[in-house]
């Protein structure tokens, strides 16, 4: 078996052709663990020196030409019967690694393209992909997504472009998806850039179009008016299936802005970078009713979706299934925002949300602060600015990037304060947590916060500040096991009622890199009764608290169900011996952590009850 980490996925389905021999001989049920990236599908598969035929077709056609092209340096025997696949490539990724391999084959694998990814190739790689596309080869193809360096940059590339936009008018009544990604090395004004009206124009049934040339300024594009348009043209101005737009530049002048969203009425994602609004009320209106998510210049706003249950004053809409588009955003503009993720690099920007309504309505906020706050708008003498004076009943998850910097914490102790019911909250890149901040947490949360993230939390100032908040955090937690086991839980009485917090409870805990003494708060974590998921990853402990760690979570029959560790000190074969024996664990993952065995982790493989064991990198643990 060659194999670089261990990845056991258990399969209790009776599904032959995943039952394979392990080296002994003996069967071993596994399956193929695929993740979604952007750029296609990855797969970790255990290959065997003969590999049966009839599993060779299922498991091939989750891979893509790059997995393919490593497991091939590997079974090079097969190379023939991958070609003889036609589903293994609906997707093919195309590199400079693959295409070397692979261009031989082309005849035979663009027949069957339905989406095409070329990442990083010349130009006269791109230009022979595009002739091929012009020339009708890959009659199948609706989707293309291109990452490239110093593409289309200055008049030596201007072939390329023209090759471009002739395959595209090759499948322009074909094309669903286009996405362009142009990592330019040059700052010119000059550089080409795809003509934007063109593509609207010609590819009537682009519902996704994404194009990214940060150091290009885009050229103010020919596009014309609709009541001018000539109809012997035969020209649509409508363009009903876009949906997904998002183009990011140096600089993008708003009318074009403006065109798109008469052009589409249906979009429903919007992006752009670039571009400075004259009038962001007057701009914020002109956004279509079916709109759900939109940035502008790294601020990402998200609206009610569609596809979920109305909410209104925290009752649903049961029997009014027709109401959820109506009441996504009303007629006269893009309604309230939901969500409010990204990076602000001026406090002005968020004047595009400023509206009392509107930020009370606010369910998740994450937004870095590349600035200050100004000093007097943290305790404001007027409502002009709401985001310093609004109460957010409603926001459950709140994400604060400290960056390393203090200089923000006052106004995340006072967005903290005006936050009474929050679920989730985030903390990264934070040096040292303030006492001040530590005791508004405890003041304001404990009694809702199910879910608590720290990432690179280095100190705290109050190290007994901190120690009491997880002590407060698990009481919270046991009084909510006993109202759970005594049929009296508050969230069930209140049914889906989404105004109130849902009686809290820690369910996740999620520590990385926290460098404040974790000794006293594991004893805390230990004595969670809801606590369901727990990953930690290099936090500061004293030899021996994870073995006390784990013994207190089995007497006390955890109901904890997975656990991530990552280069974490104390997990050793003793502590594997523990979990082994918590009644509702069944996900365990280890990266890094060169104290554990082969004999330790046994167990674990032979206990039924485990569904995913995840062992990678782990210095005694090698394949034979």
């Amino acid at each position: 078996m060659m194999v670089a980490n261990d990845i056991y996925l258990r399969n209790n389905s009776d599904n032959d052709d995943q039952t394979m021999m392990s080296k002994s001989g003996t069967n071993l049920t596994r399956s193929i663990e695929t993740k979604q990236y952007d750029s296609g599908a990855s797969a970790i598969v255990d290959f065997f020196t003969k590999l049966p035929s009839e599993i060779l077709s299922s498991t091939l056609t989750l891979l893509s030409l790059e997995d393919l092209t490593t497991i091939k340096s590997v079974s090079r025997q097969y190379r023939n019967r991958v070609i003889a696949c036609p589903e293994v490539w609906t997707t093919i990724v195309l590199s400079q690694r693959s295409l070397k391999d692979y261009e031989p084959h082309l005849p035979n694998i663009e027949l069957h393209v339905v989406n095409l990814k070329l990442y990083g190739l010349s130009s006269e790689q791109y230009q022979n992909i595009f002739s091929r596309i012009h020339k009708g080869h890959f009659k199948k193809l609706r989707v293309i997504d291109i990452k490239g360096y110093d593409l289309f940059n200055g008049k030596e590339d201007d072939v390329v472009m023209d090759q471009f936009i002739s395959a595209l008018y090759q499948i322009k009544e074909t094309i669903t998806e286009l996405s362009v990604y142009i990592a330019t090395t040059t700052m010119d004004q000059q550089q080409s850039t795809i003509p934007l009206e063109d593509i609207i124009d010609k590819c009537i049934n682009l519902s996704k179009f994404h194009y990214i040339q940060y150091n290009a300024v885009l050229k103010q594009p020919q596009f014309i008016a609709e009541s001018t348009i000539p109809q012997q043209q035969g020209m649509t101005m409508d363009r009903p299936n876009l949906t997904d737009i998002k183009l990011d530049f140096k600089s993008i002048q708003q009318s074009t802005l403006d065109t798109i969203m008469m052009r589409c009425p249906n979009l429903q994602n919007m992006s752009f970078y670039g571009c400075n609004i004259t009038n962001n009320i007057e701009f914020r209106n002109k956004l279509p009713s079916s709109m759900i998510s939109f940035s502008r210049n790294g601020l990402y706003y998200t609206r009610p979706s569609t596809t979920i249950n109305v909410t209104r004053n925290g009752m649903k809409d049961e029997d009014d299934i027709d109401s959820e588009n109506q009441y996504s955003f009303p007629p006269t503009g893009p309604g309230y925002i939901t969500s409010l993720n990204g990076s602000l690099g001026e406090f002005q920007d968020i004047e595009w949300v400023i509206d009392n309504d509107t930020l009370e309505k606010l369910e998740t906020f994450g937004i870095m602060f590349r600035c200050s706050p100004p000093t007097d708008v943290i305790n404001p003498v007027s409502d002009s600015c709401s985001l310093y004076s609004a109460t957010f009943h409603k926001l459950r998850d709140l994400s604060l990037y400290y960056n390393n910097s203090s200089e923000n914490d006052s106004f995340f102790i006072d967005l903290l304060r005006r936050t009474p019911n929050l679920n989730g909250l985030s903390i990264y890149d934070c040096d040292e947590l303030s006492g001040g901040f530590i005791n508004i947490l405890r003041e304001r949360s404990i009694h809702s916060l199910t879910s608590l993230y720290m990432d690179c939390v280095f100190e705290a100032e109050d190290q007994q500040g901190i120690e009491r908040l997880f002590r407060d955090l698990a009481e919270i937690s046991q009084q909510q096991k006993k109202q759970q086991m005594e049929g009296n839980n508050i969230q069930s009485a209140k049914g889906s009622n989404n105004s109130d917090a849902g009686g809290g409870g820690m369910k996740r805990a999620i520590l990385l890199n926290c460098g404040f003494n974790m000794d006293k708060v594991m004893d805390a974590i230990a004595e969670m009764d809801t606590l369901e998921y727990l990953d930690m990853q290099c936090c500061e402990m004293s030899e021996g608290t994870m073995e006390s760690f784990f013994e207190k979570l089995v007497k006390r029959q955890s109901n904890i169900e997975a656990i991530t560790m990552t280069c974490q000190d104390g997990i050793t074969d003793k502590v594997l011996q523990y979990m082994n024996m918590l009644p509702k664990l069944d996900s365990v993952s280890f990266w890094a952590q060169d104290e554990i065995t082969k004999h330790g982790v046994q167990p674990l493989r032979d206990n039924p009850q485990f569904k995913k064991l995840v062992i990678s990198e782990c210095e005694q643990i090698q394949e034979e």
